[in-house]
């Protein structure tokens, strides 16, 4: 009996056709996906009985490195968004291009 391990031919893989924004290097949060998640129930305050309340979040994922960065939303009005939106970019600067699920936003050339 010959073995099939020996006699085996390698496989080759197929890859998927990727996006340009998700295969040129670049800084991390250059290009983000925006989504959100939840409701989550939050805790407010700290005493022996605290109020719980809504409270969403909102998931920036970025393209080339997949990492994720998360911001708590106490609710889904445009504020908070705005909110949420200048505390990522605080930490993590400007994106480019800021994809959603139905819109794409992106940053004028400067």
């Amino acid at each position: 009996m010959t073995c099939q391990k020996a006699l085996a031919k390698p496989m080759n893989q197929h890859m998927g056709l990727l996006p340009q924004t998700r295969t040129t290097p670049s800084p991390p949060f250059f290009v983000t996906g925006l989504d959100f998640a939840g409701f989550i129930q939050v805790r407010q305050g700290y005493t022996r009985k605290p109020v719980i309340i809504k409270a969403y979040v909102c998931v920036f994922i970025c393209f080339s490195t997949k990492a994720i960065h998360f911001e708590l939303c106490a609710d889904l009005t445009t504020t908070e968004f705005m909110e949420a939106l200048r505390r990522f970019c605080g930490r993590r600067g400007l994106p480019q291009h800021i994809f959603g699920q139905r819109h794409t936003f992106s940053r004028g050339k400067e």
